[in-house]
Formats: C-alpha cells, structure tokens, sequence
C-alpha cells in the first residue's frame, strides 16, 4: 500500500467522524446489542415473576396439605409420599417445569407441629438465549419454601350434629380445570374420597355425631315409608302459594315433568318465600312430588340412585355415600333447607349444629330461556335473609367452594355472595383434590385437632 492509499484512507476516516450522522451510527451500532439485551432480560424477568408467584402458591398449598396427611414425625414410607405430594401440586401449577427433590422438614413441639418445605424450580431460559451478550444463561432457576403449623390434638368435649350438604349436579363429573368439555369425574371423586377419610376420623370421636347427608341436584330425593310402604318423592323444602297434599304441583303443566328448565319455573311460581323463611324455625307444609310423576331423569335426582340420608337412614356406611351419583341441575337452597328440617327434628338435644355445604358454583342459570323464576329461587331466599334466619337458629354454616372463584363471576346475574352468608370464617375454596381434603376436615374443624394447619410467614 502506497503511502497516497494511507494517507486517503486517514482522510475518509477523519470525515466520517465530522459526519454527524456517521458518529450517531457507530454509538447506535455499539449500543444496540446492550439495548436488545436490555429487552430480553425485562421479557426474562417478567416470566420468572409469574413463575416464582406460581411456585409460591404451590409450595404453601403442599405445605398445609403436609399438615393433613401428617400428625406426627413420618416414617420411610410416609416420607415419600409427602415428597410425592409437594412435587403433585407445583406440578398442578407448573405443569411444565422441573423440580428438584424436594426437601421437607417436619418439627414435633410442645403444642404444636412445624412443617416446612422446600424446593427448587428450573426452567430454559427463553429470552436471554437470544442475545450474545446473555446467551451464557441456558436455565434458570429459584427456590421457595412454605411453612405451616398445626396445632396437637385437643379432646372436643362439646357435642356436635353434622349435616353434609353436598352438590350432585351434573357439573360435579368435570375436572377441576375451567375447560368443560373435560368430564373425567375429578371433582365427584375428590369429594368421595375426601368423605373416606372424613369418616374415619369422625367415627374415633364420640362427640360429632353425623345426623345427615343430603345431595342436590335441581331438588333433593327423599326415601319415607308411609303405612309400610316405601316412596320416593322429589323433596322441595319451599313452602307453597297453596299446599296440595297429593303432590301434584306439576299436573296443570305437563311440560314441567319432562323438561328440567319448565320445571324450575313451574316450581319457582309455586313458592311463597317469606312463608319459606319462618318455615325455618316453624313447622310448615312442604313441597313434595312423587318421583313417578317425574318423567326427566335430571329432575331431583330422578335417573341417579342418590338420595336424602336422613337421622335413623344414616347407618354410617360410608359405601352409600361413595355409590352416589351426579346429574341435572343446581338448586343449592333445597339441600341447605333440607338439611335446616334435619335439625329442627334435634333442637332440644342441646347439641351445637354445623351444615356443611358443598358446591362447585350458583344455580341453574340459562339466558336462552329466561323468564324463569326457577333461576333465582336460591338468591331470592338469601336475599329475603335465609342465612340469618338458620344462623339465628343455632346453626353454624360452613361454604366449601368446589372449583369455583366467585371473584370471576360476581357481576353474572345468580351471583350469591356465599362469604356473606355463612360469615368469612366459615367460607373455603378447593381447587384440587388435596385442598377439597384440607378444607373439609378444616370445616369439621371439631373432628380431632383445634385447626387443621395454616400457612405462617416464610422463614
């Protein structure tokens, strides 16, 4: 290279940096990849946020169901299963990341059990691998613990009546995700293995004594013998406009006997609610039809081999629970009421009383068929102060929530505020199978130990 070549390359360089535009190309060349990196760690942080807020909901859902299935120190085999258990729920919530074996420590103190576990979550990184500037970073990973205690084992001296509430529609055969089309009986069979274990604890302790199981579907079915004769009648425990003795409430529209949205208008017509209401401390007429006026399978429980257990029916065989099936429609109001009936028949006993209600969601709602009075029959009842009047009464109601987030459905038009109803204390929500377990025996809380567990700030 000649020295006129040097000497004119010097001369291109020195003008491109006069160049104003030049230099605002080299700073923008030089500072680009620091910018796009930039970029890829805000889009990187953001998804570890979501994913560290996911794990920490899960770590303390295992962790208080840790204090469900241990009342103790665990041995070998209870030690895996409780490692099985925290690894089901962070991969309910994070279905596609690892995790490392997690690490569970379980303390026996004075008054109390301490539970405390651990894991680590990794997952590829998706944004930083894009950039040569943090394309060193192939995972990523973080640890969150949850801790829980449970207070020991306290003798309940005070006699209690129980009576289960439990929601057979039809919706109990999904799963616990929100997608519909999924019926693979998750829910029906969380609950009837939640009852198993409720069982066998209840049956230990002389002191609650179960007096009542009713299922509801759109009504309840009750089994009565009248003059050695066995009947099965659709039991609505709404007191009527006018009482028919012979149960024919259907007979001037026949439709209603075959068709399960007919039928809820029919039946909502019928109903005076403030007789309703004092029928809660008095004894009124009730609405009942024989089941062979019912032509719809989905109508109170027709097609399904569910029924009302009822004080001398409840023999404790957990087998007639578990055999129960689902179907129809929702009318939540009939079972609480039947239930409140169950325990006016015990009101002198001097006993505390506790309905537990459970349900994955409102009544029956369909805005194709509107006007139909059936629709709002339950949230017409709280509204004209059912609750109050059974909490009145002496009973205490506990709301367990199956599936349901009610925050996602507070503006539909049959939206019940259940927190309100039974009081915030005594309302629980379950999302799988392991809390539906937690929260049950957690409203039983009379059962065996002063609470369940809960969670406490992480250490």
């Amino acid at each position: 290279m000649t020295n006129t070549d040097i000497i004119r390359k010097f001369n291109r360089l020195t003008q491109f940096k006069k160049n104003e535009h030049g230099a605002i190309l080299v700073s923008f060349i030089i500072i680009f990849p620091f910018f796009i990196a930039l970029i890829f760690i805000i889009f990187e942080v953001s998804i570890f946020l979501q994913k560290k807020a996911k794990l920490s909901d899960a770590i303390e859902q295992a962790t208080l169901a840790l204090t469900v299935e241990n009342d103790g120190i665990p041995n070998a085999a209870q030690q895996t299963k409780n490692r099985e258990l925290v690894l089901s729920y962070a991969n309910a919530y994070l279905p596609s990341e690892g995790f490392s074996d997690p690490i569970i420590n379980i303390d026996d103190n004075t008054n109390y059990l301490g539970y405390n576990a651990a894991v680590t979550m990794t997952y590829p990184a998706e944004f930083l691998g894009r950039s040569p500037l943090t394309n060193y970073i192939s995972n990523i990973q973080t640890t969150d613990n949850g801790v829980a205690i449970k207070n020991k084992t306290i003798e309940v001296s005070e006699p209690t009546d129980v009576v289960f509430v439990a929601d057979y529609s039809g919706s109990m055969l999904l799963s616990f995700s929100d997608d519909v089309s999924i019926k693979n009986g998750e829910r029906i069979n969380a609950l009837r293995s939640a009852f198993r274990i409720l069982h066998n604890t209840i049956k230990n302790n002389s002191n609650v004594n179960t007096i009542g199981f009713i299922p509801f579907g759109s009504g309840t079915k009750r089994k009565v013998s009248e003059n050695g004769e066995n009947k099965e009648y659709c039991h609505l425990p709404f007191s009527p406009k006018i009482y028919k003795p012979n149960g024919d409430y259907l007979s001037e529209n026949a439709e209603a006997t075959k068709n399960a949205w007919t039928f809820l208008d029919v039946i909502g017509d019928h109903i005076d609610y403030k007789k309703t209401i004092m029928s809660i401390t008095e004894n009124v007429q009730t609405i009942d039809i024989p089941m062979r006026d019912i032509k719809h399978k989905e109508i109170c429980l027709s097609g399904t081999n569910s029924y009302s257990l009822e004080r001398e029916q409840f023999d404790y065989s957990i087998e007639n629970i578990i055999e129960m099936a689902p179907l129809g429609g929702t009318l939540i109001s009939s079972g609480i009421l039947s239930a409140n009936n169950i325990f006016k028949e015990t009101a002198d006993n001097g006993h505390k009383k506790l309905m537990i209600i459970l349900s994955d969601g409102m009544d029956s709602y369909n805005s194709t068929m509107l006007p139909n009075k059936g629709f709002f029959i339950s949230k017409t009842l709280i509204d004209e102060g059912m609750c109050e009047m059974i909490i009145k009464n002496g009973i205490q109601m506990a709301f367990i929530a199956i599936a349901y987030s009610p925050e996602k459905n507070v503006n539909a038009p049959e939206y019940i505020n259940w927190k309100q109803c039974v009081g915030e204390d005594n309302y629980y929500e379950a999302h799988n199978a392991h809390e539906l377990e937690l929260e049950l025996q957690q409203a039983v809380s009379v059962s065996a130990t002063s609470e369940v567990g809960r969670n406490t700030p992480k250490q």
